[in-house]
C-alpha cells in the first residue's frame, strides 16, 4: 500500500466511514484497509496519564499510557497488579459458596459448584476403590 493511500485512508476514518466505505472509494482489497486501521491505531491513539493524575497505577502510582476507545488501565505491569490483589484479598468478589459434606470422608468444605459430592480426588478415587470392592 503506497503512502498516498494510507494518507486518504486516515483522511477518510477520521471523516467517520467505515472500512467497506473506504475499500469501495479508493478500490482496494477492505482487507488491506482493516489489516491498515488496525495496525495504525495502536501507534497514533496512546494517551499518556501523568503521575499527579487520579489515574495513576493504583498499587505504585507511576504513570500509565492508556489507549484511546479501550478500557482504562487501573495497573502499570503485571506484577503490580498481583501485588495490589494480594493486599486487598477482601474487595475479590467472590462467588456464592456452598457448604458441602465428603461423601467418603465426611468433612464439611466449601465450593462454589452446589453438585460437587467430594472434598478431593482422593476422596473420589478412595470412595470408588471402596465400592468396586463391594
Amino acid at each position: 500500500m503506497i503512502f498516498e493511500e494510507k494518507r486518504k485512508i486516515d483522511k477518510l476514518r477520521s471523516e467517520g466511514y467505515g472500512c467497506t466505505a473506504i475499500s469501495d472509494m479508493l478500490g482496494i482489497s477492505i482487507n488491506s484497509v482493516k489489516s491498515y486501521c488496525r495496525r495504525s491505531k495502536s501507534k497514533k491513539e496512546k494517551v499518556v496519564v501523568r503521575k499527579s493524575s487520579k489515574s495513576g497505577c493504583d498499587f505504585c502510582g507511576n504513570a500509565l499510557v492508556h489507549t484511546e476507545g479501550k478500557k482504562k488501565k487501573r495497573f502499570c505491569c503485571e506484577k503490580c497488579r498481583m501485588s495490589w490483589w494480594n493486599h486487598n484479598r477482601d474487595k475479590i468478589h467472590h462467588r456464592t459458596l456452598f457448604e458441602i459434606t465428603c461423601r467418603y470422608c465426611g468433612e464439611v468444605f466449601k465450593s462454589n459448584n452446589k453438585n460437587r459430592k467430594f472434598c478431593s480426588q482422593k476422596c473420589y478415587k478412595d470412595w470408588r476403590c471402596s465400592n468396586a470392592a463391594k
